[in-house]
């Protein structure tokens, strides 16, 4: 008789140390999935400070190109007529023209 309750004795233990150890093996599987998520929410909010930064540069690159373009066109002024070919080089060609074409008349 004492033979049997110790054999369920040992039975017991053994079930409660299987039960022990699988709570702690579930408990380091959750562990590891909260560390893989965890690391993925660092990655992520690393990878957005680093996105932040890039639209900052390139925010602060076009405010230095619209300051230089400003500066431009202050010292470099575009006239209304900015296409339109200068007076005196339309009537020295009017003159070569005329020139030319009296000096192929006499001829």
């Amino acid at each position: 008789m004492i033979a049997i309750a110790i054999f369920y004795l040992i039975i017991i233990g053994f079930l409660f140390l299987m039960i022990h150890l699988i709570q702690k093996y579930f408990e380091a599987y959750a562990n590891l999935d909260n560390s893989e998520l965890n690391k993925a929410i660092e990655i992520r909010n690393q990878m957005q400070c680093k996105a932040q930064n890039n639209i900052d540069i390139q925010k602060e690159i076009n405010s230095v190109i619209h300051n230089r373009l400003t500066e431009f066109e202050r010292k470099f002024p575009s006239g209304s007529n900015e296409n339109e070919i200068p007076l005196k080089f339309i009537e020295h060609t009017k003159k070569s023209n005329y020139y030319f074409l009296t000096s192929n008349q006499m001829k």
